[in-house]
């Protein structure tokens, strides 16, 4: 997950989420939050945190099953 602001760096989104050149498999997703709406953000990072709980940093999800997800 990628949290983005109003930055310039967030204006190429195919860039970031294909490779440097737009193209190729995709790596990753961007979500930009509606700009009416920015308790949007703070929603995402809260859930990002409980996703660190679960899994922290390092440990990989290979090990996770379906109900640990779930």
């Amino acid at each position: 997950m990628i949290l983005t602001d109003n930055g310039s760096e967030f204006s190429n989104p195919k860039c970031i989420e294909n490779g440097p050149d737009g193209k190729g498999f995709q790596r990753t997703r961007i979500y930009y939050c509606n700009p009416s709406a920015p308790y949007q953000k703070a929603e995402t990072e809260v859930g990002h945190e409980f996703i660190w709980r679960v899994a922290p940093k390092g440990k990989s999800f290979d090990e996770l099953t379906q109900a640990d997800i779930d």
